[in-house]
C-alpha cells in the first residue's frame, strides 16, 4: 500500500474565509494511490453540546511514489456556527477552535489553534 506524509502550511485569510494549504507526499517507493486529505473543526469552549471535531473541509488527490501535491482547504464563517435553538438561529461564539488535519478523524496529523 502507499503511504502519505501530511504537512500544513501557513494558514491565511481570503475574502473573509480561512484558507490552508496543505502539501501530501506519497512516501512508498513502489506505489501509486489515492488519499483523502480532511480538515475538522473543534470549538474548544463551546456554550452547547459540539462534537469535539466536525469535518469541514475535505479534497482526494491520487499521488505516484515519492510525487508531492498541494491541496487548498477553505473553512468559511459558516463553518464555525452552530445552530441556536433558544435563538432559533446560526450563532458564531468567539473563542478559540481547534483545526484538526488527517486522513480520518482518527488518524490526526496536525492540529492548529485559530482564534475568533
Amino acid at each position: 500500500y502507499a503511504s502519505f506524509a501530511l504537512t500544513a502550511g501557513e494558514l491565511r485569510t481570503e475574502d473573509g474565509d480561512a484558507v490552508l494549504p496543505v502539501t501530501v507526499k506519497n512516501t512508498s517507493d513502489d506505489f501509486s494511490g489515492k488519499e483523502v486529505v480532511q480538515l475538522y473543526v473543534g470549538d474548544d469552549k463551546a456554550t452547547v453540546v459540539r462534537p469535539k471535531k466536525e469535518l469541514k473541509a475535505f479534497e482526494k488527490i491520487e499521488l505516484n511514489p515519492g510525487e508531492t501535491k498541494s491541496v487548498t482547504l477553505t473553512i468559511t464563517e459558516q463553518d464555525l456556527k452552530f445552530w441556536d435553538e433558544a435563538k432559533h438561529g446560526w450563532t458564531l461564539e468567539p473563542g478559540t477552535f481547534t483545526l484538526y488535519i488527517g486522513t480520518s478523524s482518527a488518524d490526526i496529523k496536525q492540529k492548529l489553534k485559530v482564534k475568533i
